[in-house]
């Protein structure tokens, strides 16, 4: 577990070498940002809670519905109900082992908890699975950063420049 004061020292210094390997484009930054508002106005609005709802009913008909976990975790993180968040996709991965995005939900959720030995082996199984994700091979790099394996948060921070370049001229 990192001190929130050395995390925010570090990020600094993450994003600058973020920033030299990726060319972010500025209409995924504005997709991101618009997204980030949309979450906002829900969160302000509650609309979650009943979304909430729907999946809890959901899982009560089909309680082997790995998808109705995941969602209704996706809808608990911007609630910040982290425990609950790992519950549902911890679940979820245990229906069905067979979707990256699972993994990195837990491994962000982990990530933003402080749990990095934890966030590090769900990115990585999530990776094994969608080698092609740039955030998971970003926020690998970044623990990598964290924990001073510097050679291998460089070679993270490299297949997300690589994955990057090759969308761009897609």
């Amino acid at each position: 577990s990192m001190s929130l004061t050395r995390r925010n020292f570090l990020l600094p210094a993450v994003s600058i070498l973020l920033f030299a390997a990726c060319n972010n484009s500025s209409n995924r930054q504005a997709k991101q940002q618009h997204g980030k508002d949309t979450a906002r106005a829900a969160v302000a609005v509650d609309t979650i809670t009943p979304q909430i709802a729907t999946y809890s009913k959901r899982i009560a008909a089909n309680p082997s519905d790995a998808s109705a976990y995941w969602n209704r975790g996706k809808l608990e993180v911007l609630q910040k109900k982290s425990g609950p968040a790992l519950a549902d996709f911890t679940k979820a991965i245990q229906l069905d082992s067979t979707k990256a995005d699972y993994y990195f939900s837990l491994a962000n959720v982990d990530f933003l908890s402080g749990h990095t030995r934890n966030a590090k082996d769900n990115f990585e199984k999530g990776l094994k699975i969608n080698p092609h994700n740039t955030d998971a091979l970003l926020k690998l790099g970044e623990i990598y950063f964290y924990v001073r394996k510097y050679k291998e948060s460089m070679v993270m921070i490299d297949k997300a420049r690589e994955v990057n370049q090759h969308l761009a001229k897609a």
